[in-house]
């Protein structure tokens, strides 16, 4: 058995008080839990247990050795929890990006009820037009209007759908008239939204060529 093992079983023993019982809780032979111990003595070269025909006692250095082990394997757990994210409390700094409308419209809100729930958790929000590099740049989590990732080793999660808006003022249509066909749009004057994560060389490839400069002059996110 592995130095580890040898200490959780010893203070399993310890717990139980007795070797069968401890064996039992283990889902392991008797002789095989005894065996451990043994080991356990043997390599720190000091007897852990005063033993009878009837029970078993911790010695005085048991007792020392058991206070050590248990302050380890429960610095061990907490280890586990946080690395693995089920701690019950979060801890160190959270670095976001976000594009500019997305963070100030849905974020923002969010991230003043994170904070005031976990005050131990300083936030950095950095908001602009650009998909950063996460790990040259340290950020912890991005969120971005992409169709896909350059990156494909990163983690993503689709969090909602940007759909395009076409869009014109009552006083252009008043001007201009309103187009009733796609067709129509090339008699208008469109404005054509360019993202940095969807270039209109890229967003405008799948659409008929008279639509092509209708490209929406605003977005919406769900």
């Amino acid at each position: 058995m592995d130095k580890l093992g040898s200490l959780k079983m010893f203070v399993r023993v310890a717990q139980a008080g007795g070797f069968a019982k401890a064996a039992a809780r283990a889902s392991l032979s008797t002789a095989a839990v005894s065996r451990a111990i043994m080991e356990l003595e043997s390599s720190l070269q000091t007897r852990l247990f005063n033993r009878t025909t009837r029970q078993i006692s911790l010695t005085d250095a048991g007792r020392r050795y058991l206070s050590h082990c248990e302050r380890i394997l429960n610095q061990l757990e907490l280890a586990d929890a946080e690395a693995t994210g089920a701690s019950a409390q979060p801890t160190g700094r959270l670095r976001i990006h976000a594009t500019s409308s997305f963070g100030q419209h849905y974020l923002t809100p969010l991230l003043a009820q994170y904070t005031a729930q976990f005050e131990d958790v300083p936030v950095d929000l950095v908001l602009s037009q650009r998909t950063p590099d996460l790990l040259e740049e340290k950020f912890d989590v991005a969120i971005a209007v992409a169709q896909t990732l350059k990156d494909s080793s990163l983690v993503s999660q689709r969090v909602g759908l940007a759909r395009p808006v076409l869009c014109a003022s009552p006083s252009y249509l008043m001007r201009h008239g309103t187009p009733r066909t796609l067709a129509d749009l090339e008699h208008h004057i469109c404005l054509q939204l360019n993202l940095p994560d969807m270039p209109a060389t890229q967003s405008c490839s799948r659409m008929p060529e008279a639509n092509r400069c209708a490209r929406p002059s605003r977005r919406r996110s769900r």
